[in-house]
């Protein structure tokens, strides 16, 4: 699961760091290139929500939430993830 691990988890996230990259764009610059990039930003937050709404139902389904809730890190684990989904 170690490998999936990086492509499921972390391209939400690298998805929601360029939407932030691209909102201080558009507040710093009014020029061509970040209105393009301001009219990306939608489909860019959908497809990154979408992901990890996904991420974080599969990381459910993968560990009994016996042995997640049993430990301090496995709680900590989705309750980041889930704060990370809702923001």
């Amino acid at each position: 699961m170690d490998a999936y691990h990086v492509l499921m988890v972390h391209f939400p996230i690298a998805l929601w760091m360029t939407a932030t990259l691209a909102i201080f764009l558009r507040v710093f610059s009014d020029g061509p290139l970040a209105q393009s990039v301001d009219r990306a930003l939608v489909p860019l937050l959908s497809a990154s929500l979408v992901f990890g709404i996904v991420a974080f139902a599969i990381g459910l389904m993968v560990w009994p939430w016996e042995t997640i809730s049993a430990s301090a890190l496995g709680r900590n684990h989705v309750l980041l993830a889930s704060w990370t989904v809702a923001f």
